[in-house]
């Protein structure tokens, strides 16, 4: 359907001599396209469609307009929080590489980049958190953490400027996920620092706070943050051996988003540690008809 739409938005811009600066419904399908097919397992099909995304060129004269905004906000950033959800083995050095710097031409010719800035400037420190935590180094990933909330603290005061800008949707939509990552990120140095006892609380309470704060999405947008954060608390039940709670987690993680492959692979782990393999073939069955 997402493919379907984006042809008929195609066929409507050529018809009427339009470009992407008029038809925001173009790049939005795009973006949801990209996000439901990473969420189904095809990875690389949905990076090619960021990717071209990505490389859209803003006319200087159309600054402002719905198409422009959502390419700098939405469409620059797709490809990182993409590899963000893959989470492999250098995704986050991929991820880090595909952010456009302070000086990024396209940038360059906005007159007020501050609020898109301070965006990119969080998501690279989250990155960096995450790279340092795949490395084994708590303290520099904790470091990152506070520089992120700090940065994000700024952008947060600067509610008022987003308020008179064209990009307040994406100001808000990009202050959301920004959130969820920073509490996704507090987790994860905790349980680092400590698997039981008081650290393990304070992962799971941070995990939940992460899942609460990531909001549904509406108006024909995936969601900022591509992997429901219940399945990040599903993983934590399931590293303490708590398969019963990983269950319902992966459960709730599916009702944010239907299908989602790696869920529906966690879920149906979680049922085969509980005994319930009935269920367990059920879903896998699910999973089965996802890949195809």
């Amino acid at each position: 359907a997402l493919s379907r739409a984006a042809k008929l938005y195609a066929d409507h811009m050529k018809r009427h001599k339009l470009s992407l600066h008029d038809c925001n419904g173009w790049i939005r399908t795009q973006l949801y396209l990209a996000t439901a097919m990473q969420s189904r397992g095809r990875f690389e099909p949905a990076m090619a469609i960021a990717r071209n995304l990505a490389r859209f060129e803003i006319d200087p004269e159309r600054l402002g307009s719905s198409g422009a905004n959502l390419v700098v906000w939405e469409a620059r950033t797709l490809p990182a929080r993409l590899y963000i959800s893959r989470g492999e083995e250098g995704d986050f050095d991929r991820a880090i590489a595909s952010l456009p710097g302070p000086k990024d031409p396209q940038l360059m010719k906005i007159k007020d980049r501050t609020l898109s800035i301070f965006y990119l400037e969080c998501l690279i420190q989250y990155l960096e958190c995450r790279r340092a935590l795949a490395a084994g180094d708590v303290e520099a990933a904790r470091k990152d953490s506070m520089t992120m909330n700090k940065i994000l603290a700024r952008m947060e005061e600067y509610g008022d400027q987003a308020n008179k800008s064209s990009s307040i949707s994406e100001y808000v939509r990009a202050l959301t996920g920004l959130q969820v990552y920073a509490a996704e990120a507090r987790g994860l140095i905790a349980q680092a620092q400590g698997s039981s006892g008081a650290g393990a609380s304070v992962a799971r309470s941070w995990f939940k706070t992460a899942a609460e704060k990531q909001q549904r999405p509406s108006l024909l947008m995936p969601p900022v943050v591509v992997s429901p954060m219940e399945r990040r608390l599903a993983a934590f039940y399931g590293k303490a051996g708590n398969y019963e709670k990983a269950a319902e987690s992966y459960q709730a993680a599916l009702r944010r988003r239907p299908n989602d492959l790696a869920s529906l692979i966690g879920y149906r782990n979680a049922l085969s540690q509980t005994g319930r393999e009935e269920h367990a073939l059920q879903v896998d069955k699910i999973i089965t008809a996802v890949k195809q």
